[in-house]
């Protein structure tokens, strides 16, 4: 079969006679298991023949430069034609049959064997190559890749995730023309990173390059994960590039929400007070944490968390509190308490809110009220009488009467703070909206005799919504107890 190899140089030769060729088709297997790549080791065993009429004639054909001067000069002239890397062998049938060998390659060896180098010489050429022309081979510029996940579950059923990738290139010939390694083994790693990915799909799918017939998905595991981009945040790529090894690492991270591109945790206690077990305060604190499309977008991180708190999550938080009220407890509608802070840093919005709930009430809408009742019973009037130089002091002298027994009844109270903000136009209607608490103080009021109002003052703040009352009386009791009045022991000799 006519043998002919075309160097780097475009010079292309016959080479006569036609070498011995040793063709092997070797399958590099992957850690897989499947074919990573193939790589063919090509063997020229020829023969440099001297059959002139001297000790060194000057050819034995004229034909494709072997007209070189002697065995010497052949060799020279085959040193010279099989040169450098990147010429291309050729093997065809004599008769033009179709499928010739062609491909181009890398020289790994030149060698001539032990020989008086008169009449013969044999010789050995060694090559190798990555690919046959016009053939269904793969593509085999890598020589290794890899592909990794990592799916972490977390107990608020979102997930972080890992995408691992690894391809080593290798550096060969394609059509003739040297191959960019380094672009290559990019190439196959961007082609499957899920954010460079312009299917929408987390990949899994055959390409050009990797045909080791594995089709990955993460719909496929067992969490069921999608394979469309919906719900994936926080994207981060880190790379590594070994422009040696022609070698390029990629890693990215990302979290699979199924919520959306906001999550929250939050908890809910209740806190009794301590002189009062029909009050108490149900307060509910969390965190909305906001995701984005790369992890360096914090401003829209924040801006998802704060529309999903605001508009989604505070409304709520009454409903919510209800859940937790204690049996027969009363909640009020609005919060008592209330704390909203900004992480910028991280996209992260926490709250907490205060919700009083109570077991009935005096006063209608108060979250917190206190009754004071102070009596001042009957005391004996008597005169004290310093008299100068007694050693036993002042003289003392009973008046045979006593002083008029006082009540006073004192309210407070806070009520839940305004549905809507107070302006001048709403401030007159705001005041008297204050509690009346008539009802309460007539029951309190001396209940035997003639009394006394002294003092009836009246406080409310419409805007923080405190109000207070204080109510005194002096009473006559025309001889009837008062219920309720203190009774002091008294002195027997004074009756």
């Amino acid at each position: 079969m006519p043998v002919r190899y075309t160097n780097n140089q475009g010079i292309q030769t016959a080479l006569v006679p036609a070498p011995l060729i040793t063709l092997n088709k070797v399958f590099i297997k992957g850690p897989t298991g499947f074919t990573d790549h193939v790589q063919y080791n090509i063997t020229m065993t020829g023969t440099l023949l001297n059959i002139g009429t001297s000790l060194d004639s000057p050819s034995v054909t004229t034909d494709a430069g072997f007209s070189q001067a002697g065995v010497m000069g052949q060799q020279a002239y085959v040193e010279n034609v099989i040169f450098g890397d990147g010429g291309r062998l050729e093997i065809t049938d004599p008769n033009g049959g179709p499928n010739p060998i062609d491909m181009y390659c890398f020289v790994e060896s030149i060698s001539f064997n032990p020989s008086v180098w008169v009449n013969i010489c044999t010789y050995n050429v060694t090559l190798r190559s990555r690919k046959m022309e016009g053939t269904a081979d793969p593509d085999n510029m890598l020589d290794s890749y890899n592909e990794g996940w990592q799916v972490n579950e977390l107990e608020d059923q979102s997930y972080t995730i890992t995408h691992t990738l690894s391809a080593k290139a290798a550096l060969a010939y394609d059509g003739g023309v040297i191959n960019d390694p380094l672009s290559i083994a990019s190439g196959w790693v961007y082609s499957r990173m899920f954010t460079t990915s312009t299917s929408g799909i987390l990949l899994g799918n055959s390409n050009a390059i990797n045909q080791s017939g594995i089709n990955f998905n993460l719909a496929d595991l067992v969490v069921q994960l999608p394979s469309t981009t919906n719900n994936f945040w926080n994207f981060v790529h880190t790379e590594t590039i070994d422009p040696q090894n022609y070698t390029v690492n990629a890693t990215e991270s990302f979290v699979y929400n199924p919520f959306g591109n906001t999550k929250e945790l939050w908890n809910a206690s209740v806190q009794y007070e301590q002189n009062n077990l029909f009050r108490a305060v149900v307060n509910l604190t969390g965190e909305v944490i906001g995701y984005s499309d790369l992890l360096s977008d914090l401003n829209q991180r924040n801006l998802n968390a704060s529309g999903q708190f605001f508009y989604n999550i505070e409304p709520n938080l009454y409903l919510r509190a209800l859940n937790y009220a204690p049996s027969g407890f009363t909640a009020s509608p609005l919060p008592t308490t209330k704390q909203v802070s900004f992480e910028r840093p991280h996209g992260t919005l926490r709250y907490s809110y205060g919700f009083h709930v109570y077991n009935g009430s005096l006063i209608p809408n108060a979250i917190e009220e206190n009754i004071t009742i102070n009596d001042i019973a009957p005391t004996d009037v008597f005169a004290q009488i310093p008299v100068p130089g007694r050693a036993n002091g002042p003289v003392v002298q009973y008046m045979f009467t006593n002083t008029l027994p006082e009540r006073s009844v004192s309210i407070s109270a806070t009520l839940v703070p305004n549905s809507s903000p107070v302006s001048s136009g709403s401030l007159l209607a705001a005041y008297l909206a204050k509690p009346n608490t008539d009802a309460l103080i007539g029951i309190l009021q001396p209940s035997a005799g003639n009394f006394y109002v002294r003092q009836d003052h009246e406080e409310w703040n419409p805007l923080r919504r405190l109000y207070g009352r204080s109510v005194n009386w002096t009473l006559q009791p025309n001889g009837s107890g008062v219920a309720g009045l203190p009774n002091a022991p008294r002195n027997p000799a004074l009756i």
